[in-house]
């Protein structure tokens, strides 16, 4: 149990960081049309 429960936290922080990642480059892919 204790491994699928950790499985799981794993795979949520891996969701979340990759959620970061795609709104980081829609951040910065705004500012560089804005600049164009």
């Amino acid at each position: 149990m204790i491994i699928l429960v950790r499985a799981v936290i794993i795979h949520i922080t891996v969701i979340i960081k990759s959620t970061e990642v795609i709104v980081n480059v829609l951040l910065l892919s705004n500012c560089f049309y804005k600049r164009l």
